[in-house]
């Protein structure tokens, strides 16, 4: 196979690849020696069906690889998603002040990945992944995510928040709602996730990261599909601690509006 008589002067490279150039990395460990392997075979299939087949594939053995790669996913989020202790002691590592940054920054890469797996599942084999890794500390890694200095960790914070809003936006409204009503009275420089969201659509440098989170901000306003009565106490919730972020910068903004835009 990494002969191609299309291509007789090249050779891919994919057993050294896979051999020496491959790494699995955990941040902490999984614990279940048959999940490992499960992880290593998606990435085998993945890339035996993206690279390495990806030209003489037909329709039929890319749906039986497909099917593969998404019942091992399954099987992955499954352990991960029962897995208590699992999920406490990761989120756990975004508190620790003695943990680097650089792998408080893989907590949020691998929650992204997470993610993205759990998106690729069709709705039947999804569950309340997102409420049970909530419960166990996935929103103080957002947290850390969106106040950190290195913008990639920003951006897959932001990320993962726009698809937690796609897959149950009630769910994490409420958390805002209760969030800002009960700040953590141990904590003197607590910041709500919606105070952090406000500011970063008010003067993050960076304008992708900004961006994204004026369409979180847009998405959590939304009225459609929601019961009046809990988007009552939310709106009221966002105009006493957020709506002073945006009059602030609609205030900045006018005069430039008048210089620069004659209608």
């Amino acid at each position: 196979m990494e002969y191609d008589p299309d291509f007789p002067s090249a050779r891919g490279k994919y057993r050294e690849f896979i051999s020496n150039q491959l790494s699995f990395r955990e941040i902490i460990p999984i614990g279940d020696e048959e999940v490992e392997n499960k992880i290593h075979e998606v990435f085998r299939l993945q890339y035996l069906k993206d690279v390495v087949l990806a030209r003489i594939l037909d329709e039929s053995s890319t749906s039986i690889i497909g099917s593969l790669i998404l019942f091992y996913n399954s099987e992955i989020l499954s352990y991960i998603e029962s897995n208590i202790p699992f999920q406490k002691k990761l989120f756990s590592i975004v508190s620790l002040p003695d943990e680097p940054d650089e792998k408080k920054n893989e907590v949020i890469l691998f929650m992204k990945q997470y993610s993205q797996m759990y998106k690729s599942l069709p709705n039947t084999y999804r569950g309340d992944s997102f409420k049970t890794l909530c419960e166990n500390g996935l929103f103080n890694a957002l947290r850390f995510a969106l106040l950190c200095s290195n913008d990639k960790t920003r951006l897959d914070g932001s990320e993962l928040l726009v698809f937690m809003l796609e897959c149950d936006k009630a769910f994490v409204r409420e958390y805002l709602l209760y969030e800002d009503q009960s700040p953590d009275p141990d904590t003197k420089d607590h910041k709500s996730l919606l105070s952090i969201i406000s500011e970063i659509v008010n003067s993050d440098p960076n304008i992708n990261i900004q961006l994204l989170n004026v369409d979180i901000m847009r998405v959590i306003l939304d009225t459609s599909s929601t019961g009046l009565e809990s988007f009552s106490g939310f709106i009221e919730v966002f105009y006493l601690f957020s709506l002073t972020f945006f009059c602030v910068l609609l205030f900045f903004f006018i005069p430039y509006f008048y210089k620069f835009c004659h209608l």
